[in-house]
């Protein structure tokens, strides 16, 4: 599914400029990441309390995949500010352009 989202948007550029193009390509790569996160619950599930080492990485794991999450998000939330700002600052109107701001 990832690879078929990541032709479309290279085939179709329905973004902008190679740099939007770039991050809509980590998404869909951070999405398959994902993934990861439920296989590492899956493990930890598994995973015997008596292998201490194991539980450790397997926590490390999921920090660094939470943190990837926690990156994403805040980006996202940064660029939203960002554009609220810009549009602000250019005395957009409220109807309809921050209306339609999302």
């Amino acid at each position: 599914m990832a690879d078929k989202l990541i032709k479309d948007v290279i085939s179709r550029n329905i973004v902008e400029d190679v740099e939007a193009q770039e991050e809509v390509v980590q998404l869909c790569i951070d999405f398959l990441e994902f993934d990861a996160f439920w296989e590492l619950a899956e493990e930890l599930t598994d995973a015997s309390v008596d292998d201490a080492s194991k539980l450790l990485r397997l926590f490390r794991e999921w920090e660094i995949v939470e943190a990837k999450e926690m990156a994403r998000v805040t980006k996202g939330r940064i660029t939203t500010i960002e554009k609220l700002q810009e549009l602000i600052a250019g005395n957009a109107l409220e109807v309809p352009t921050l209306h339609n701001f999302w």
